[in-house]
């Protein structure tokens, strides 16, 4: 069967590019906005403004179907002039990129396409963002008129196309007889792998919910693998936020690599790619090269790090520009979740007009980490040059520490930060392109580049989802919502499943993903009920404003827990603070006993490999976040229990309370949405630390008044089969003493 490629205009242009170093600016930033449309029309008054274009390339063996969207077409049918319009700042009209000049004289080759007789005049129009003065620069129409442009875009773009069919159709007979890679199934595992294989066939979104040990991620990946064998115009991108996560995942896919026809794409942060991060030597990088090693890569089957980078260094062109040229053409993706979630820049979901199945592990992270990633400090001093930044000016005006609304400030404010950043781009863009800089390091404005280019980003986003406060040395914005920018971008998936191991309960997570038609599947766990004990001690106040009477109860609780049983434990703490005032009290009443406090990135990973070691380390205090609440994985005598100081809600500050009020205007409960929940998913993470094997024992006991109370207690109830209230401490000694003999026997 013969596929059809859908290329946008831009794609084919780069595509087909060979002149012209590959990082060049653009000559403009933006396509024009509101006001230069409309003097585009007083300019041009009887055209044709946003006339869609397409056509289908003549071929044999493969179609390939270019479209985009001219701004401007003047004059008869048969004799007509293209205009693609920019707008620029700065003093001087830019000069036109390679890429615009071959984008625009690729919508003269679909006109004629669609008029043979016509003779086209091509034309790229600057209009300044302040001014009235058009700078009009004439592109060349002959390749156009004369058909050499049509014939260079089916020399090129056939065989790369043609090659990516036959792979798929060999790829296809191959996956239609793929093996499971292990030669039994865990429990649970043929319902999901059923149902999900089933959801991918038919292009549906759901949301899968397996505990620690269910082989859940090969549930998800194989029956996606297998579901390409039926879509040959398909491909799979896997997103998770861990780095040990997607190895893993990468792992698995080897394996199949090897004998099977997948392209199998890894994508890096590209100052993990960087071979000379103290200065780049890809600065000369061309079209022509990035072509060239495209080519190259296109040619082979292993696509590992390694051999790309060989394929780069040996065209010298950047190793991350490869990646991303060569992510269209790979089978399987696998990336962070910027990868398709990045507010500008991400992964396409649709290259060439083909579908992704998008499989989103540990999606419980997704919406933080996109919050995260939508923020941004903006420095006030006057050395890095923001401090006259309109939106700046305007934050001076409020008090210190307090959080806003980003709508409090005026639109016109709003508007103007935007303009004065165009100017900066501007700027910086005329700085670069001169020729005396070409070779020059410019390391020292990437920063400030990096910063204007996040600042455009967030005020392009919706202004009720996002807030800001003065602090002294900068002005932070934050996002309050990620939802919208969630969805969209699920809209373009043909497919997903959203899987995690805590994602309970699972409406939540469809009210917080904005998919209340997701499909839910949830499988048990695998280890029996026996193995663990979940006890709750709820005669200790730890809520925020009387945390500090509860150091010494939660010290003497700790010891307790320990003596029943000594081994490995981990505390988790609601702030860090906590944790260093709980290690002072339990080193001054028990000297004896083992414990330690979580610190930076190096000592807990040094500590994570003693707990591994010695099941006598102790007591590890650490707050409810980060590295110790998920990613660790400490088997048998490694750890032996959890307890959890709290009910892991976030502060309830301005900040906050600013999220709750967003998510109630949305129709939700903002204080279950943005408090109860957040904290629930919290503890269910510290939780799963335990029981991570058949042959694990261990305790989770959850310390907090609010546990006997609703809607605490639901969620507990709907999640934990068997829970033990422990009432007085010598009933929590009574409840421990008998786990700990049942499980020896």
């Amino acid at each position: 069967m013969t596929a059809t490629f859908c290329l946008s205009v831009q794609e084919a242009a780069r595509l087909l590019l060979r002149n012209g170093a590959a990082h060049a600016g653009h000559g403009s930033h933006a396509r024009i906005g509101q006001a230069v449309h409309r003097r585009l029309r007083a300019l041009f008054p009887d055209a044709r403004r946003e006339v869609v274009l397409a056509a289908t390339l003549p071929a044999t063996d493969v179609r390939i179907k270019i479209q985009g969207r001219a701004d401007v077409i003047a004059g008869p049918d048969n004799a007509p002039l293209i205009l693609e319009c920019k707008s620029y700042r700065g003093q001087q009209p830019p000069v036109p990129h390679p890429l615009e000049t071959l984008q625009l004289q690729l919508y003269g080759v679909l006109y004629r396409l669609r008029y043979p007789q016509a003779r086209v005049s091509l034309s790229l129009y600057y209009l300044h963002a302040d001014h009235d003065t058009p700078h009009e620069v004439g592109v060349d129409a002959e390749p156009v008129n004369s058909g050499l442009l049509l014939e260079a875009l089916a020399t090129d773009l056939c065989p790369l196309f043609s090659h990516l069919q036959q792979h798929r159709q060999h790829r296809s007979q191959a996956l239609r007889r793929l093996p499971f890679p292990w030669p039994r199934l865990r429990p649970g595992q043929t319902v999901a792998l059923r149902t999900l294989y089933r959801g991918y066939r038919q292009q549906q979104r759901w949301l899968f919910q397996a505990p620690t040990g269910t082989g859940k991620t090969l549930a998800v990946l194989y029956p996606a693998l297998r579901a390409l064998a039926h879509r040959p115009d398909s491909r799979i991108l896997y997103l998770s936020a861990r780095r040990a996560t997607r190895a893993m995942v990468q792992d698995t896919l080897d394996r199949y690599g090897q004998g099977w026809p997948l392209r199998i794409l890894a994508l890096e942060a590209r100052t993990r790619l960087c071979r000379q991060p103290e200065g780049c030597d890809c600065r000369a990088e061309t079209w022509a090269a990035l072509a060239e090693a495209r080519r190259d890569a296109l040619s082979l089957q292993d696509w590992t790090p390694d051999v790309l980078s060989g394929i780069a260094l040996r065209h010298r062109v950047c190793p991350h520009a490869l990646q991303q040229a060569l992510a269209p053409w790979a089978d399987v993706v696998i990336g962070d979740y910027h990868a398709a979630f990045a507010p500008a820049g991400g992964e396409s979901l649709r290259p060439f007009g083909q579908h992704t199945l998008l499989l989103v592990d540990e999606v419980h992270n997704l919406h933080d980490r996109l919050c995260d990633h939508l923020s941004l400090d903006i420095p006030t001093g006057k050395a890095e040059g923001f401090s006259n930044l309109p939106l700046v000016r305007a934050a001076r005006r409020h008090a210190l520490g307090d959080w806003h609304p980003l709508a409090e400030l005026s639109q016109r404010s709003r508007e103007r930060t935007l303009e004065h950043v165009g100017a900066l781009l501007a700027d910086l863009q005329h700085q670069w392109e001169r020729p005396a800089d070409l070779l020059q390091d410019t390391r020292p404005d990437q920063a400030r580049l990096e910063t204007l280019l996040r600042l455009v980003t967030l005020l392009r986003q919706p202004e009720d989802t996002l807030a800001w406060c003065r602090e002294p040395h900068c002005i932070r914005l934050r996002a309050l919502d990620a939802r919208a920018l969630i969805r969209s971008r699920l809209d373009e998936a043909s497919a997903c499943v959203l899987f995690s191991a805590t994602l309970s309960p699972l409406p939540v997570w469809q009210d917080l993903f904005d998919v209340p038609d997701a499909h839910t599947l949830t499988l048990p766990s695998p280890f029996p009920e026996s193995h663990r004990r979940v006890i709750t001690v709820t005669g200790i106040d730890l809520r925020q404003r009387t945390r500090t009477h509860s150091l010494g109860p939660v010290a003497h609780l700790a010891a307790r827990i320990w003596l029943a049983r000594p081994g490995n434990y981990l505390i988790f703490t609601p702030t860090h603070r906590y944790a260093r005032q709980l290690l002072e009290i339990l080193t001054a009443l028990y000297p004896d006993l083992p414990v330690q406090v979580a610190g930076d990135a190096e000592a807990d990973h040094a500590l994570m490999r003693r707990l591994a070691r010695d099941p006598q380390t102790g007591l590890v205090l650490t707050a409810l976040s980060g590295r110790w609440c998920e990613g660790i994985d400490l088997r048998g005598e490694a750890l032996v229990g959890v307890v959890v100081l709290g009910t892991g809600m976030p502060p309830w500050d301005d900040f906050q309370r600013l999220k709750a009020e967003r998510l109630s205007r949305q129709g939700l409960d903002g204080h279950l949405h943005g408090f109860v929940y957040p904290g629930w998913m919290r503890v269910l993470q510290a939780a799963g630390r335990v029981i991570r094997s058949q042959s694990d024992r261990g305790v989770i006991i959850l310390v907090d008044q609010r546990w006997s109370q609703p809607p605490w207690r639901a969620l507990l109830e709907a999640t934990f089969p068997q829970i033990h209230d422990s009432r007085t401490p010598r009933h929590l000694e009574a409840i421990l003493g008998r786990f700990w003999t049942d499980v020896r026997r």
